[in-house]
Order: C-alpha cells, then sequence, then structure tokens
C-alpha cells in the first residue's frame, strides 16, 4: 500500500511538473541565465575585457549581445548568435526606446512576442501563450571614465509541442512504474513476511513447551536479529523450566521427608505402648520445624519477587544480629561443628529489617553447613570497607566451579543436581538473599575455586549517623 503511494504521488509529481510547472520552471531558467550573462558583461567592461569576452559569453548563454559607450571611450561591442533577434533588428533610436522601457520594468527585463502571422515583434507581458517571445535585459553600468549600456536578448521558445512529447514518454513510464511498483510490492511482501511468518510458527510452538525450536530469520537484519534474540530466549526458558522441574523434586523430596518422620513417628506413639517419648515428641516437633522452614522459603522467594514482600527498616546494629544468630547454632555446635564469628571491638548499625537481615545471616550460615568440609568449619566474619559493613561465611567444602559462578544466585539454581537433603536449612536461600540485599541497596557475591571452598558476602551500607 505504501509502495502504491509513493508511486502515485511520484507519478502525480511528474505529470504536474511537465503540464502546469513545465512553462515556469523553462522561464526562470532562462531570466537567470540571462541575469549571469549580464553580470559576466558588467565585469568585463569593469576590467576592459568586454570585447574579448562577448563571443565567449554569447554561445555560453545563448544571448545577443550590444554594448554601447554613452561617453564614447570605447568601441561598441555587438554578438549576435540568435535568428531575428530584437537588439539587432532595431535603430539607436529604437535601442534607447528599448533601455528607457527597460529602465521602468521589474529587474530591467522587457519582453516582446513575435506576431506568427505578420513577423513583426511586439511589447507583450511575462505570459505569451504558446508563442515566441523575447525577453530583453537592459541597464546603464558606470566605471571610471565612462558609462556603459548594455542590451542582452535571449529567446524563451513556446514548450506546447515539447510537453506533448513529454506526456507521451510520461504514459509509458507511468504504465511501467505501476506494474514495476506491483511486482516490487509482491516481491519486498514476501522478503518481509516470509521470516516473520516463519518465526511466528516457531513462537508458538515454543509457547506450547517445545524448547528444542531453533528460530531462523533470513531476508534482512531485523530479521536476524529478531531470531538471535527469541533463540536466546529459547535458550534461557529452557534452562529456566529445567531448574524448575529440579525444584519441584527437591522441594518434593523435603517436603516428603519430613511428613513421613512425623507421619511415622505419631503413628509408632499411637499404636506401640511406651513410645510416647518425650524424645519421639522432640522428632516430631523438628521435622514439623523443618517442614516449617521450607514452607516459609518458598513464600518469601514468591513474596520478594512478586514485590509484595514488606520491610520495616530501622537502624539496627548488624554485630548484635550476627551474635544473635550464633545462638541458634549452639546445637550444632555440640554435634561437631565448628562455627565462629569473628568482629572487632567496635559495633557497626545498618538502615534494615532486623527479621530479614537476620534471615541473610540464617541462609548463608545455612548454605555453609550443609555443603562444608568434613572438618566441618564455618567461619563468619565481620569488616568495614568502605562505607559498607561486610559480613563474610566461609566453609571448607568443594567449592564451586568457575563456570557455575554467575548463575547460583539464579532462581531455583542448583550447583549440583543430584538433591542432598540439608544438615539445617532449606537449599533455597541464595535467592532470598539476593532479593533482601537487592531491597536494602546493598551487595553480594562469592569467592570461590574448585576443591577450596566457598566464601560468601554480603555488604550493608553503614547508617548515615554512624
Amino acid at each position: 500500500m505504501f509502495l502504491g503511494i509513493f508511486t502515485a504521488v511520484t507519478i502525480v509529481l511528474l505529470w504536474l511538473s511537465q503540464n502546469v510547472f513545465l512553462s515556469d520552471i523553462y522561464k526562470s531558467i532562462k531570466i537567470r541565465e540571462i541575469k549571469t550573462a549580464y553580470h559576466k558583461i558588467e565585469e568585463a567592461v569593469d576590467e576592459g575585457t568586454v570585447s574579448e569576452n562577448a563571443y565567449k559569453i554569447a554561445n555560453e548563454y545563448n544571448v545577443c549581445i550590444i554594448v554601447l559607450s554613452k561617453g564614447g571611450k570605447f568601441s561598441t561591442v555587438s554578438e549576435d548568435v540568435l535568428p531575428n533577434c530584437i537588439i539587432h533588428n532595431t535603430n539607436t533610436a529604437g535601442l534607447m526606446y528599448i533601455f528607457s522601457r527597460a529602465q521602468n520594468a521589474p529587474d530591467g527585463i522587457v519582453y516582446y512576442t513575435r506576431s506568427p502571422q505578420s513577423g513583426y515583434a511586439y511589447q507583450s507581458d511575462e505570459s505569451s501563450g504558446d508563442s515566441e517571445q523575447s525577453i530583453v535585459l537592459s541597464g546603464e553600468y558606470l566605471t571610471e571614465n565612462d558609462s556603459a549600456i548594455i542590451f542582452l536578448n535571449s529567446v524563451i521558445s513556446p514548450v506546447s509541442a515539447t510537453v506533448n512529447t513529454l506526456n507521451t514518454i510520461l504514459i509509458y513510464i507511468t504504465v511501467a512504474l505501476i506494474i514495476l511498483s506491483v511486482i516490487l510490492a509482491l516481491v519486498m511482501s514476501q522478503i518481509i513476511s516470509k521470516p516473520i511468518v516463519s518465526l511466528t510458527r516457531s513462537a508458538k510452538r515454543l509457547a506450547e513447551g517445545d524448547y528444542n525450536e531453533k528460530f531462523t530469520g533470513g531476508g534482512y537484519f531485523e530479521a536476524d536479529a529478531l531470531a538471535s534474540t527469541l533463540n536466546y530466549a529459547e535458550s534461557e526458558l529452557s534452562k529456566l523450566d529445567k531448574l524448575q522441574k529440579e525444584l519441584v523434586a527437591n522441594i518434593s523430596h523435603d517436603l516428603r521427608t519430613p511428613l513421613t518422620m512425623i507421619t511415622g513417628y505419631s503413628e509408632m506413639m499411637r499404636d506401640i505402648p511406651g513410645e510416647n517419648t518425650p524424645e519421639n515428641l522432640q522428632v516430631v516437633i523438628d521435622e514439623t520445624a523443618r517442614l516449617t522452614s521450607l514452607v516459609n522459603d518458598v513464600l518469601d522467594i514468591s513474596k520478594i519477587q512478586s514485590g509484595t514482600q514488606t520491610f520495616e527498616k530501622k537502624r539496627v546494629c548488624i554485630t548484635d544480629i550476627a551474635e544473635n544468630a550464633m545462638i541458634r547454632y549452639a546445637k550444632l555446635m555440640t554435634g561437631g561443628y565448628d562455627i565462629s564469628f569473628e568482629h572487632g571491638e567496635e559495633r557497626h548499625f545498618i538502615i534494615g529489617d532486623e527479621t530479614r537481615v537476620l534471615q541473610v545471616i540464617y541462609n548463608l550460615v545455612n548454605n555453609a553447613v550443609t555443603y562444608t568440609g568434613e572438618d566441618k568449619k564455618v567461619r563468619v566474619t565481620e569488616e568495614v570497607k568502605d562505607g559498607f559493613v561486610r559480613l563474610s561465611v566461609t566453609d571448607t567444602g568443594d567449592g564451586i566451579p568457575e563456570d557455575k559462578l554467575p548463575y547460583i544466585w539464579e532462581r531455583y539454581y542448583k550447583v549440583d543436581e543430584a538433591h542432598k537433603r540439608s544438615a539445617v536449612g532449606t537449599g533455597l536461600g541464595l535467592s532470598i538473599v539476593r532479593g533482601i540485599m537487592d531491597e536494602h541497596g546493598g551487595r553480594y557475591g562469592v569467592v570461590s575455586s574448585h576443591g577450596n571452598g566457598s566464601t560468601f558476602w554480603v555488604e550493608f551500607p553503614i547508617s548515615p549517623e554512624d
């Protein structure tokens, strides 16, 4: 449609320029040429070379030239290159009449039209119809010793015959343009639409869950760029789908285990006399706590990602929060774990949600406890760097391969595909840590190499008051 509009506008412009504006354009060109020639004659008169340059100027611009010396200081210059020239077919008195008329005419130009019947020229206005018209430009140029009266004559030929010829040509051009535009439109529509149709089909299959679909562009740069983007999206969606399936499997395992334990111990205490002991009840309580922790973590991830998690920020001592967190791990320490907290004498304050900051520390320590080495050592340190309080949690486990470090904070991501039941926590903590740190304007990261353990760190901005 747009190509058709462009073609129609082009044809209309061609018709207007040839049928409506051609005569005016042609006349304006002739007037501009005679004015240019007049200025060059003035320059030649000023330089005293008018006799030498008149012939060249007359032929270059197709004008007749007469230059008269008003004081008789130089010879008359005359160049006649047109048949029936107005200025060369009149006497001196006639030239002076033309000169006087030119003095009162706009731009010093007088128009003459030659009668087809008598052949005589008579003065006319700017519009002469289809008759041949002469334009005479006359003026006086003052020099140091003399003044020159300049006459130039040019001819405007009728353009009706030319217009008829051009109209005939334009008819053929119009037909050719219409045919070519239709062919070009069909070809362009195929080039543009074919890759889009192909991409649309592939996108539908991707929406249906076919993550093996490959997008191909072709035809032009934008389609190739879109295909590349969709291929990247397909790759990421495929990874996300895989991670979600792994998460569902892991959560199912974590849910099933405490539920089985709760059910088994409850039935045992109900059916077997003497088994209703504090130890068995503690197992049920511990597994219920584990189940609650898992559900809470899943809910926290959901709230953080949806933006519905609320944070109550105030000035809190992060050193005190970390010390309180260590109290939770006293029971683990009696079971062989060595969890230490190293910090200086000065206590540091931040602006944050105390509950969520505590959750960050819990999740990092839980993660370290889960993956630490056989020595069961976990070291927590606090230090100040560039206006931030940094908490680092270091374990002595196997570490994380370098190629997997950029992904460990992503949703649903687990470094090892084999599910490992955590000693403490749910295994979902790093996603929660990232969401909480983003909300607090903090920073987070990990330093690890395969076989050398890992150090996870978070940085909270120090309270402006401190």
